[in-house]
């Protein structure tokens, strides 16, 4: 965002951007202080304890929740085929970057 940018936003637009500056800063804060904290732990554990990992695998669907995303999925790729987006190939076009088809 360009300094002119900046300026034309009203003063709600940029309380927005503020917060959400705000709220990014705190999440990494809270993502170094929670590595430091685990690293910590880990140095200090007792012989014969197990390390403390970082982050938590996170438990397996639900049959509901898997037939919404096997639902999702399958509209997103029936819109595909009928209107294909190549938004992604422009934006790494426009920025001179090559991009890489699967």
């Amino acid at each position: 965002m360009s300094k002119k940018e900046y300026g034309e936003l009203t003063p709600t637009e940029r309380a927005f951007v503020y917060k959400a500056w705000e709220e990014k800063t705190v999440r990494d804060t809270t993502y170094i202080r929670d590595a430091v904290m685990n690293a910590e732990y880990n140095v200090n554990r007792k012989k014969g304890k197990k390390f403390r990992k970082l982050w938590n695998p996170v438990g397996s669907l639900t049959q509901t929740e898997k037939r919404t995303y096997e639902d999702t999925k399958k509209k997103i790729l029936e819109i595909k085929k009928e209107k294909p987006t190549n938004w992604v190939e422009k934006i790494y076009q426009v920025n001179g970057w090559k991009f890489k088809k699967k």
